[in-house]
Order: structure tokens, then C-alpha cells, then sequence
């Protein structure tokens, strides 16, 4: 009744495979995504300082809000997603008693996505009080439709198998983040 998994993931299969993988990938995703949700909150009680500076037409303030509300979000970005790449499986280990390398690998990888997700998020609620509803939609969407598809891709290489998942939401996640820093440039 137990999957093992080498360092090249050829797999010796006991169980149901899907609900392994599926298990493994929720538990590293439940991890990741609290980075993204932390930082939301900050976005949104940045929210009413942007406006407010947006009504007044006072773009100084507005500019260094904006950069006070970015250095912010990569002091705590930086340091909790490089936390989530290097400590990866110990924080596995010590949360779930997981003994496969699997998870503690895709958290790795989401580590990566983290600092991005992170940093994107709560730029949305920037974007917004900036008046750029439309084109932040847009960048989302392109996101989400290059995470699609970077999937499909990477899924079929079965080296890859369930990294598929870590990967595209680093893609996915670096596009909207380079994309809302040229919005905001």
C-alpha cells in the first residue's frame, strides 16, 4: 500500500497513483498559497492610502506610497519563499510527517512561485486604484491561459509528471508579475 518514489520518480505503484499525486501536490499548495494571502492583505489596507492620493491628484504621494507598498511586499516575499525553496521538505516533514521527497520538492518549486504570487497579488489592488481594471483583467487572463498550457506541455513529458503543476504556476505567476511592473513603470 505505499509509493515510493526515487530521484528520478520512477514510481513502484501499490495504490491509486492520481490520489497519491493529488494528495501530495493539495498539501504543498495549501503551504504556498498562504504566502499570496498574506500579502493580499496587504494590498488591500494599501488600498484607501492609493486612492486617496489618486482623488487628490498628489502623484508624489502617490509614487512613493506605491514604492513603500512594493518594498514592503518583497521584504516579506523574498524571504519566505527562498524559506519555502530551501527548507522545502523539513517543512513537509514537520507539518504532514511526509517521508517522500515528492512533496517536499513540489513545495520547492512553489517557493518559487510564492515570490511571485506574492508580489503580483496585492500589485492588482495598485493597479485598480490606479484605474487599470481592464488591462490587469487582461494580464490575468494571459496568466491563466499561459498556466493552461504550460501544464498541457509539461504533462507530456513523463519525467516531469506532477512538477507540471509547480511549474506552470511559476509561469504563470512571473508573466502577470513582469506584466503589472511595465503597467506601473
Amino acid at each position: 500500500k505505499n509509493i515510493h518514489f526515487s530521484n528520478n520518480l520512477t514510481a513502484v505503484v501499490n495504490e491509486d497513483i492520481t490520489t497519491y499525486l493529488y494528495g501530495v501536490k493539495s498539501k504543498a499548495f495549501t503551504i504556498y498559497n498562504l504566502i499570496p494571502i498574506v500579502t493580499m492583505s496587504l494590498g488591500i489596507a494599501a488600498l484607501p492610502v492609493l486612492t486617496q492620493s489618486v482623488v487628490s491628484k498628489d502623484d508624489n504621494a502617490l509614487k512613493n506610497n506605491t514604492k513603500y507598498i512594493l518594498k514592503m511586499l518583497f521584504c516579506v516575499t523574498l524571504p519566505v519563499g527562498i524559506g519555502l525553496i530551501v527548507l522545502g521538505q523539513p517543512i513537509m516533514n514537520l507539518l504532514y510527517s511526509s517521508t517522500d521527497t515528492l512533496s517536499g520538492n513540489l513545495l520547492s518549486i512553489y517557493g518559487i512561485a510564492a515570490i511571485f504570487a506574492g508580489v503580483s497579488v496585492p500589485i492588482t489592488t495598485i493597479l485598480q486604484a490606479l484605474n487599470y481594471h481592464y488591462k490587469t483583467l487582461i494580464h490575468i487572463i494571459i496568466g491563466i491561459i499561459i498556466k493552461i498550457v504550460s501544464n498541457i506541455v509539461l504533462l507530456t513529458f513523463p519525467q516531469v509528471n506532477i512538477y507540471a503543476a509547480p511549474i506552470g504556476t511559476v509561469v504563470c505567476y512571473l508573466y502577470i508579475m513582469i506584466a503589472f511592473f511595465i503597467l506601473l513603470s
